[in-house]
């Protein structure tokens, strides 16, 4: 739409009242709205008037004061249309514009423009979904056999297996006619049973650079399960599509290699390798640094995998410069059981671990359980700490943090960990428990000390809030550790110092609710402040048999104020 045109329409001068109005155009019919009462701010100039304009494929804002243009919606103008409204006139202009009856002048625009929004959105996408299809047929048609190949990847039952499913993905790597390269990644979706195979392909990720192996230049996630090569429809978001995040453990299609005119020693270190990874990133390493073909022919490929795919969170480079330190016979103890860079890192800073820690630690696939083992051994022998801990039946993550945690507050205590006598304790729970006893109860002589009130007030707490109410029963805490100890076996916040410095200052006031039953058991944790309950929670914050507990904790706290008013006047008579 031409400006000149909607300008030449304007009136001579704004009406009083808010208008629209349909003027012809060049290009049909377009509804001139006319809003004298709108109020702006625009280059902190106040401004007043607006003009908005309306046809059948978009819209335009005019403030005559200052001359300007803008693209803005009708539904974000600001306007005091409750104040003033819309004449039946303008109902019929709007009419003439949409070819509907008009009932709400507002409404109707804003209905109109969205129709007008979307279908401008539609278009855009459909321009945006046709680029991505003709950038992504630049891919060559997919190598004779390809299909058969990724069924044969499909593992097959074992003995006494009934039913094995599961995933596994695909990399390829292809030049293109137009001179970029594309690498192609595939999902394979299985389901085994004695009777039958299903599986289903899907290529999941197209993705062009202009090198071989690289930086990816532009890239799109496949839309429909089950679709490969021409039959797959593309995006350039993950949104909608097959890919949630890209898979890092991939099988290589090795039989297209020598196509990509890689250097020989890269094509050499890739078609060596057999493990699911990101091969596109050790075609990166292996031209960086081509000592990685010697450790895959070495038998090192969970150790090349991990130091390509920063395993222990350190760059290659670093990890290369550490590796170069072991021995000959260290690397082929290794390769022997298969181990990374943890077990690489266990033979440098423990020389005198043995085959069978080794194959400990290589079968622990939790890396944080590896490393917590590793760190609690530091300066210690590896070997008896892993043997400790397999024989204390302690090889769980918890429990071998349990383990370290013994051997940190030994060494707090002043005592050599080094010494055989401490490290190696067969009883280290037993210890360990006790220093955790001792421990809590200096901190519980520090904590009363510190709130001394509470013990001081306590027989006026009981006084005022202990109770028993048949099978319950209302205690009050002698000291500042009782409400820790409640916080900690409950499991809540109420043994911070804010609720106890509360109660220290008489502000509030925590009381237990238990079982008469059990009255050594927490039930139930309830803040007061004398006449109402401000809060009361179980275990983990949670209110088990809340019916019941909240009767009786309102027949309580009525109980509670009769009590504090008896109190206070015997008090005040003296």
């Amino acid at each position: 739409m031409k400006k000149k045109e909607l300008l030449a329409a304007l009136p001579d001068q704004m009406p009083d009242d808010n208008t629209a109005k349909t003027i012809k155009t060049t290009e049909g019919k377009a509804l001139m709205i006319l809003l004298p009462e709108h109020k702006a701010t625009y280059n902190f100039k106040n401004v007043h008037g607006i003009i908005h304009f309306v046809w059948k494929n978009g819209y335009l804002t005019y403030y005559p004061e200052v001359g300007i243009w803008t693209r803005q919606a009708y539904r974000n103008i600001q306007s005091w249309f409750k104040k003033y409204g819309f004449g039946d006139n303008s109902k019929e202009e709007v009419s003439r514009l949409t070819g509907t009856e008009c009932i709400d002048v507002e409404r109707e625009i804003r209905e109109y423009e969205t129709n007008i929004d979307y279908k401008k959105w539609k278009k855009s996408q459909n321009r945006r979904a046709e680029k991505i299809a003709k950038e992504a047929e630049e891919a060559p048609a997919l190598p004779k056999g390809f299909r058969d190949w990724c069924r044969k990847q499909i593992p097959t039952l074992k003995k006494r297996q009934r039913h094995l499913h599961g995933r596994k993905y695909v990399q390829m790597f292809q030049p293109c006619a137009n001179g970029m390269y594309v690498e192609r990644n595939f999902r394979i979706e299985f389901d085994v049973t004695k009777e039958e195979t299903s599986y289903s392909l899907t290529e999941i990720i197209r993705a062009f650079s202009f090198v071989p192996i690289g930086k990816w230049e532009m890239w799109y996630y496949g839309v429909v399960r089950g679709k490969i090569g021409r039959e797959q429809i593309w995006w350039d978001r993950k949104g909608g599509t097959q890919v949630n995040n890209c898979p890092n453990r991939m099988i290589l299609y090795k039989k297209n290699l020598p196509e990509l005119g890689l250097p020989e020693h890269v094509v050499k270190t890739l078609q060596s390798m057999n493990i699911p990874m990101d091969y596109g990133q050790l075609a990166v390493t292996a031209d960086n640094y081509p000592e990685i073909e010697r450790l895959i022919k070495n038998g090192l490929e969970q150790l090349t995998y991990d130091i390509v795919m920063y395993a222990n969170g350190m760059n290659r480079e670093e990890n290369l410069k550490a590796i170069k330190k072991l021995s000959t016979q260290q690397r082929r103890r290794i390769a022997g059981v298969s181990g990374g860079i943890y077990e690489a890192e266990t033979l440098l800073d423990h020389p005198e671990t043995t085959d069978k820690t080794l194959d400990v630690l290589t079968s622990i696939k939790d890396t944080e359980k590896k490393t917590l083992i590793i760190t609690a051994a530091e300066g210690l022998n590896l070997n008896h700490i892993v043997t400790l801990l397999e024989k204390t039946e302690a090889m769980k993550t918890d429990e071998i943090r349990e383990y370290r945690d013994y051997l940190n507050m030994a060494k707090a205590r002043g005592m050599n960990i080094s010494d055989e006598i401490v490290y190696r304790n067969k009883k280290w729970r037993t210890y360990h428990a006790k220093y955790i006893e001792e421990k809590e109860a200096d901190e519980d002589k520090e904590i009363n000390r510190k709130y001394q009130n509470i013990i001081n007030d306590y027989e006026e707490n009981c006084r005022e809030f202990q109770a028993a109410a048949g099978d319950y029963l209302f205690l009050v805490p002698r000291s500042a550790s009782d409400i820790r100890n409640e916080g900690r076996l409950q499991h809540h916040c109420v043994g911070r110092a804010g609720y106890i410095e509360k109660m220290n200052k008489r502000e509030s006031f925590i009381v237990f609710l238990r079982k008469t039953a059990e009255p050594e058991v927490p039930y139930y944790t309830i803040e007061t402040d004398g006449t109402r309950i401000i809060q009361a929670y179980g275990a983990y914050d949670r209110k088990p048999d809340w019916d019941t507990v909240n009767k009786l904790l309102q027949k309580w706290i009525r109980e509670v104020r009769k009590r504090k008013a008896r109190l206070e006047l015997k008090t005040a008579v003296g």
